[in-house]
């Protein structure tokens, strides 16, 4: 796309490539993307998923980016496109988390340890065996104790 945001919306014409539909040409700042390139680069190592997320962040830099924040984009086919006035939440929550986790260590909320929602919130990852668990749960019942 001219502006370096993906669209809505895109299908395949018989025998030609991927095109955006012209109805669904607006980028409203979802996250997927970037979201898919931090766990590929996490699981890889591969650059091409940090150059990605670096050229998407600079696309939104360029085209989104207003005095107050950061805008959806009407028209991605545009070089110049119009932006929407509206910001996402997701966009703050998601987007840029994973922007920030893409370009930091991987010892940073590690995937063996930490899970996110769908939402990008992470939690941390707790066995049965963790004190957290344990003190969480009590001590362990014993039923050969005389009662009353």
């Amino acid at each position: 796309m001219r502006a370096g945001l993906a669209g809505e919306l895109y299908y395949f014409p018989p025998g030609e490539d991927l095109k955006v539909d012209p109805a669904m040409a607006q980028s409203l700042q979802r996250p997927e993307a970037v979201e898919g390139w931090f766990y590929l680069w996490r699981q890889t190592g591969n650059q091409k998923y940090r150059d990605w997320a670096w050229d998407v962040f600079q696309a939104w830099v360029k085209h989104g980016q207003t005095s107050a924040g950061f805008s959806g984009i009407k028209d991605v086919t545009q070089s110049s496109p119009s932006k929407d006035d509206l910001q996402q939440s997701y966009w703050l929550a998601e987007f840029l988390k994973y922007e920030y986790l893409i370009f930091g260590p991987d010892t940073q909320l590690p995937l063996d340890q930490w899970v996110f929602n769908t939402e990008a919130h992470p939690f941390k990852i707790i066995g049965n065996g963790s004190p957290s668990v344990q003190a969480a749960q009590g001590p362990p019942a014993n039923p050969a104790a005389p009662s009353g």
